[in-house]
């Protein structure tokens, strides 16, 4: 491994072509491209790439799409509900004025 540094105590970065390659006075990495490992960077390429975070888009898309989908459908059967409902309803209310409107057959007697 390498080293850099009055008495060479300090360590040589992540250098794109290894440790051993940095400057032995002041430690940078050679100044081509790429400079440092995948992964590192700054002159020294001690310090690491912050980690992207997970992209969520397409989780957070497909959540929404499927929440719609069930929302949707649930509207659709509950219209169909109502309007068997109501189209029993309106039978009954039919048959009720159809037998309302049958004559009785029933005699009156005078007393």
């Amino acid at each position: 491994m390498g080293t850099y540094g009055p008495d060479c105590k300090e360590t040589c970065g992540f250098c794109a072509e290894g440790n051993a390659v940095c400057n032995t006075t002041s430690g940078h990495c050679p100044d081509r491209e790429p400079r440092c490992a995948e992964g590192y960077y700054e002159l020294w390429c001690k310090s690491e790439l912050p980690v992207n975070p997970p992209n969520y888009t397409g989780v957070i898309a497909g959540s929404a799409v499927g929440i719609i989908v069930v929302l949707v459908i649930g509207v659709i059967v509950i219209v169909i509900l109502i309007e068997r409902v109501m189209a029993d309803w309106s039978c009954i209310s039919i048959h009720k004025e159809e037998v309302s409107a049958k004559p009785t057959n029933r005699r009156r007697y005078a007393v």
